[in-house]
Parts: C-alpha cells; structure tokens; sequence
C-alpha cells in the first residue's frame, strides 16, 4: 500500500484498517477458534481409550470448559498415524495455514504423528501459526516450556 503522508485520505484509510486488524485480534484472543483431532488406526478400538468417541469425548470435554462450544471437529478413522496423508489431518493443516484455529486440543499427544521427526516438524508449524496445542490425558501445554518439552518426551515415547 503506497501511503501519501500529506494524503489525509489515505492516513484515515490506513488508521481505519489497523482499527479493523486490533479489533480481529481482540475477537480472538477472547474468543479463540479451536480444533480437536483424533485418530484411530484400527477398527476394533470401541470400549478402549484409544476409540473415537472417547477420543472426541475427552478432548471436546475440555475445549467447552476452557473455551465455549465453538469447536471444529477433525477426525481420521482407521489411518495409521506414520505418515500425514490423511485427509482430515491435511485439512486441519489447511485451516491452520488459513488461520482458521488458535488452539488444537487431542486427547493423546501420539493422535498425531507416531514418529519423533514428524512430531517435532509438527510443533514447530503450530509454533509458526502461533497457535495453542493441549494434550488432555498427557497434560501438555505447549504455552509453556515444560509442556513443549513433554510433548518432545511423549514424541519419542510414541515411536519407541
């Protein structure tokens, strides 16, 4: 945007944009949006704490009490978390990219990826995004520094 500074037109069209930027950013750090993903690999995990719904259960559980009932649900069924090609995994990447999401919320840290490598280049994107990832049964926030440094712990455990 070339800005005439003698321009007041120009001056008052800039003012009103950054106004429109501080009030987004307002709405969101009170009103962030937030996601939760889960996965399973297998079919018979109904009953178990790996299943879906208990996945889903826990993690939307936590996003109501700590964040209002405006969530985005992503889920994987039945694909192993070796890799990303997965099609909800890639669409939550999408909306992160889009600025979509703040927080991420999972049930289990190992939802996401099984590796440590994949773990760690995953971290450093929802970093880049600036954005929140909670592990609920893990108890890992990555706002601090001992929660980025369990979920490094709880990467290696996953492929071990």
């Amino acid at each position: 945007m070339n800005i005439n500074r003698h321009d007041p037109i120009a001056i008052q069209a800039l003012f009103e944009r950054v106004e429109k930027e501080l009030e987004k950013a307002k709405d969101r750090s009170t009103n962030p949006k937030v996601a939760v993903y889960s996965r399973v690999s297998q079919k018979p995990q109904s009953g178990f704490s790996y299943s879906l719904e208990i996945q889903e259960e826990q993690a939307e559980e936590y996003a109501r009490e700590h964040y209002g009932d405006d969530i985005l649900i992503y889920q994987d069924p039945f694909i192993s978390g070796k890799n990303s090609k997965r099609k909800n995994f890639q669409r939550l990447r999408r909306d992160i990219n889009a600025s979509k999401i703040d927080v991420l919320i999972v049930s289990r840290g190992d939802r996401l990826y099984r590796n440590v490598e994949s773990s760690l280049r995953f971290m450093r994107f929802l970093q880049k995004h600036d954005i929140h990832y909670i592990s609920v049964s893990e108890q890992i926030d990555t706002n601090t520094y001992w929660g980025r440094f369990f979920m490094i712990m709880q990467a290696a455990h996953a492929e071990a």
